[in-house]
């Protein structure tokens, strides 16, 4: 139960609550003008205060966010379960939002996820808070996943707060999907909420699985990136037989680890070769050209000298022709000398060119190993490049393979999901059928408590159907009424309130805004003031009402029945600017 409701406000109304039932009143002064409505005094306020101290968000319309709020701080006193826990959340600065605040005892369970202030204060931050709350209120998990019933979505239903959390009975807001209603539902009727968060991710994949047909088909980007299933086999087999075909050359590559030497020897080798038959070419000229030299190397012919001088009519006296021999015989002797050069030079031009060719038969030979080597081997880096390549063909084998997985999952998905969703299907029946006596102790409960509210009851009925849990309140003919609507309000809340807290997974309390007895008839709300009383007060929970004086039904409440009984002291008014609950008006 709530104990006590306060703030560091100066003018702030603290509200101290009672066990059992609880009315806070609002009252309009006789001499009130037209705009001081009694919309201004608070009473809604009291519920955005305990969902804010009970870990929820900050809507862009909060009371929280106003300027006369500035960095105040609200707090609360209440049961968790068996602990009485004081716990206080400023409304600034902006960091301080997500801090709880904590003085007297914390319980264990909340030890781990405290931090400590540098004045020495105590806080959980946001999400440890709520954590702790799903656990100790709810037993829920520490940390509920995706489609899973959490303290915030729970929570509500105990404390409805907005216009939007009065149209149906199973919805506390206008946010609230489907899915949450339905896992929500099942966990307060103690189903296996399990089935239907299941259900939840089917019907998210069944969206999806339409989506990328509707894309495959349309010819989107994304149907272009995946591609159809036969296009996609078609690549497939053909990037197969390529990376295997690279792979067999792979496996029979031989890495020479000098290469780069061997080959460079190999280019050298080469390259003398060349040289050494430009040389012979040279060499073999100049043979061909001292040959030609040494057969146009004739002695100068004497007899000829002799002719001519005789013809001259010259008769050379002995020693003349003494010195002609000596000259013929000098050049002879050159003549000689210089045919004895040029053979020597035709001579070791040969040898030369002999030399040579042998040098490069030795460096052909060498040439032809190292070639041979080069032929059968290959480089490591040659070979890195080859293992490169090789992976990436292996990774475009393995993206066509998953493509094709995918693009298969499209188009045979519809018949999976369906499989499976007759699977959840099965075994929600089961389930339903399992907990009977969990379905028909609410059913019981609610037809009970509608009956008492009035004569135009409503029944509550759980069916199972594929798409999950169907819940409906059903009556008469006038039952879309909003009066009506708001009786099954009341009274599916107040099923909620018995059941949970006789299995222990509750706040402990259940507070109704003044918007769910707007529409209703003053009886209705007489007698709903009276079973909620007696609820109450008989299951040990607390019940708490904000109303505005003029819907107080005076003339309706069965004898006994003493409402004032159940008002709380402090009173809420219009009639001045410091009447409502903060002290102040919003501006």
């Amino acid at each position: 139960m709530i104990h006590r409701i306060f703030s560091s406000l100066a003018k702030f109304k603290t509200q101290e609550f009672r066990p059992g039932f609880n009315v806070l009143l609002a009252e309009k002064s006789p001499n009130a003008r037209k705009d001081q409505t009694r919309n201004a005094a608070g009473k809604s306020t009291v519920l955005e205060i305990i969902h804010y101290l009970l870990g929820a968000n900050i809507e862009n319309d909060s009371i929280f966010l106003k300027p006369m709020v500035g960095e105040e701080t609200f707090g609360m006193t209440f049961d968790c379960p068996n602990d009485v826990l004081t716990v206080a959340r400023r409304a600034a600065p902006k960091e301080d939002r997500s801090r709880f605040f904590f003085s007297g005892t914390v319980p264990a369970a909340l030890q781990d996820a405290l931090e400590t202030t540098e004045e020495g204060g105590h806080y959980a931050r946001l999400k440890a808070w709520r954590s702790f709350l799903g656990a100790q209120l709810f037993g829920l998990q520490p940390e509920p996943e995706t489609y899973e019933p959490t303290f915030r979505s729970l929570f509500p239903y105990f404390c409805r707060r907005g216009a939007a959390a009065f149209i149906e009975p199973t919805r506390h807001s206008s946010q609230q999907q489907p899915w949450e209603q339905n896992v929500a539902v099942a966990y307060f009727l103690g189903l296996d909420w399990r089935i239907h968060g299941n259900m939840a991710r089917l019907h998210k994949r069944e969206q999806e699985l339409d989506q990328l047909k509707r894309e495959l088909k349309g010819g989107s980007v994304v149907g272009e990136l995946i591609g159809t299933g036969a296009g996609l086999q078609a690549k497939l087999t053909v990037a197969r037989r390529r990376a295997a075909s690279f792979r067999g050359q792979l496996d029979a590559f031989k890495v020479l680890p000098q290469y780069e030497e061997v080959e460079r020897e190999a280019s050298q080798m080469a390259n003398a070769i060349a040289e050494l038959s430009n040389e012979n070419t040279l060499d073999r000229r100049l043979v061909d050209d001292l040959e030609a030299s040494l057969r146009e190397e004739q002695p100068p012919d004497a007899t000829n000298l002799e002719h001519i001088y005789q013809a001259a009519g010259i008769q050379l006296p002995g020693i003349a022709l003494k010195r002609l021999e000596d000259v013929r015989r000098f050049h002879e002797t050159i003549l000689a000398n210089r045919r004895k050069h040029l053979q020597d030079e035709i001579n070791a031009a040969k040898r030369r060119i002999e030399h040579r060719q042998t040098q490069s038969q030795q460096m052909d030979v060498r040439r032809e190993q190292l070639m041979g080597l080069l032929k059968t081997h290959g480089a490591l880096d040659q070979f890195t490049q080859l293992q490169a390549e090789l992976s990436r063909l292996d990774a475009e084998v393995e993206e066509l393979d998953r493509r094709l997985q995918l693009a298969r999952r499209i188009e045979t998905g519809s018949a999976d999901l369906k499989v499976e969703r007759a699977e959840l299907h099965r075994k929600l029946v089961n389930d339903h059928n399992d907990r009977a006596d969990s379905i028909n102790e609410a059913v019981l409960l609610f037809e009970e408590l509608s009956c008492s509210l009035s004569e135009r009851s409503s029944f509550l009925r759980v069916e199972p159907s594929e798409q999950g849990l169907e819940v409906a309140i059903e009556g008469g003919p006038d039952a879309k009424s909003i009066g009506i609507k708001e009786q099954q309000i009341f009274c599916f809340d107040m099923m909620l309130a018995v059941l949970q807290g006789q299995k222990g997974n509750s706040p402990g309390f259940l507070v109704h805004d003044s918007h769910l007895f707007d529409a209703m008839e003053e009886r209705q709300i007489a007698k709903a003031f009276e079973i909620g009383a007696s609820l109450s007060e008989k299951h040990k929970f607390q019940y708490i009402v904000t109303l505005n004086d003029d819907r107080v039904p005076w003339s309706e409440f069965s004898e006994g029945f003493d409402f004032n009984a159940y008002v709380l002291p402090t009173r809420l008014s219009d009639a001045t600017e410091d009447g409502g609950l903060l002290g102040c008006r919003l501006t």
